[in-house]
Parts: C-alpha cells; sequence; structure tokens
C-alpha cells in the first residue's frame, strides 16, 4: 500500500470539504493509505510574491513535519502542491539554500530538513502509481453519459522540472485519462489551459473573478457537464 502525509491546505478543509471527503474516500478504496500530520501550516504560496524567503521557510517546515515520519506528501490543492514542490526541488539541488533555510528553521521549530521528501498531487498519485487500468476496473457507476471540462491549473504541472516533467506542461493529458478511466467524456473548450485568477485575487478581486467567469461561460458553452 502507498502511504503518504496528506496536505489538505488552508482552502479546501473549510471551503472544499466534498474535495477532502473525496479524496480520502477514492484514495482508501485504491490502496493508498494518507496519514494526517496535525501541525501542517500554510504552503507559503500566499506570501510567495511578498517575500520568498519566508515562504519558502513555510513550505520547509512542511517538508521537515513530513520527512520526520518518513512519508511523502500528498497534496490536494495545485497551489499547495506547486508550491511545496517547487520548494523541495530547490533545496533538494542547492545545498547552500537547504543550510541557510535549515539554520532559520532550526531557530524557529527546532527542525531540520534533509531533502528526502517527495511531494505529489493526488491526480498525480492516482494517474502514476494507482494507474488508469486500476481505477477503470474499480468504477463500479455508469458514467458514461457524462461530458467533464479539465481544469488543469497552472501549479499542476509548473514549474515543470519540479514535478519530474511527468505530464506534458504545455499539452497535458494525465487529467484526461483519469477523466476517460472513469467512463466519462473529456471534452475541450477555449482556454481549458488558461489561468483561474487565483494568483491575483489579493491584487485585483475583479480581473481575478473575470477571468474564472469566463472560463465557466466556455465551459457551459460546449455543453459540460462539470468541471
Amino acid at each position: 500500500m502507498n502511504k503518504y502525509a496528506l496536505y489538505p491546505g488552508c482552502t479546501a478543509p473549510v471551503r472544499a470539504m466534498n474535495y477532502e471527503t473525496s479524496t480520502r474516500n477514492v484514495a482508501r478504496a485504491l490502496g493508498v493509505h494518507l496519514e494526517d500530520i496535525n501541525d501542517f501550516g500554510c504552503c507559503g504560496f500566499p506570501v510567495k510574491s511578498v517575500h520568498v524567503e519566508t515562504a519558502l521557510l513555510l513550505a520547509t517546515r512542511n517538508l521537515a513535519l513530513a520527512e520526520q515520519q518518513g512519508l511523502d506528501i500528498c497534496a490536494m490543492c495545485n497551489s499547495c502542491t506547486g508550491t511545496l514542490a517547487e520548494a523541495n526541488h530547490h533545496l533538494q539541488h542547492d545545498e547552500e539554500l537547504r543550510a541557510r533555510v535549515n539554520g532559520e528553521l532550526s531557530k524557529t521549530t527546532g527542525l531540520r530538513y534533509n531533502g528526502t521528501v517527495r511531494v505529489r498531487h493526488i491526480a498525480r498519485i492516482l494517474y502514476e502509481e494507482v494507474g488508469v487500468e486500476r481505477i477503470r476496473e474499480a468504477v463500479k457507476v455508469d458514467l458514461s453519459d457524462l461530458q467533464l471540462a479539465a481544469h488543469y491549473g497552472c501549479h499542476y504541472l509548473k514549474p515543470a522540472a519540479a514535478h519530474d516533467y511527468f505530464d506534458d506542461p504545455e499539452n497535458p493529458h494525465s487529467l484526461d485519462d483519469l477523466i476517460a478511466a472513469t467512463g466519462a467524456t473529456s471534452i475541450d473548450y477555449e482556454g481549458r489551459f488558461q489561468c483561474c485568477g487565483g494568483g491575483i485575487l489579493g491584487a485585483d478581486e475583479q480581473t481575478a473573478l473575470a477571468l474564472p467567469h469566463l472560463k465557466l461561460e466556455r465551459i457551459v458553452e460546449v455543453g459540460a457537464d462539470a468541471m
């Protein structure tokens, strides 16, 4: 059984509880064991554009907590995944940076990070480690009438090096393959790779809301049942 530390992030447990519930249930059904680490904190994404070092320190603290338990991280949120994976990539490839961050981390928390943790989005775990064939065999409900619009988001595959290039960041297919494995149809729509607007919500709410509004309009136009 694959075993991970579940990183729910700040948003899902309070605004998308259905997502957390489905993640836990699907993982359990497919043999992915998710452990809770109650001391997990913010990934650092909200402050990254203001102070990179603080964001890196926040991310490293979470990586160190997972490493302390001997677990890799399963994240649910695209931004959490991207932030933790990018921080992890830098720390694993830059010993001087890791030493500097560890110096600050040990002073404030008593923790150290040695760079042994992997960070995976739940969809990547399902795609790579469970596999589409096993998912197809596990489906119990006929979803063949469903047309679904995949939203990859900006941080699911980028920066590509931090995600080990597991899918093509410019022409991805992993979410489409997972949708097909359930028996549903993944339908194309204009602007499917455009930003959701979340990254600028704190700076320009009007523009941040206009971006998903446009995306949702285009999804409705092609007759999708869900996103």
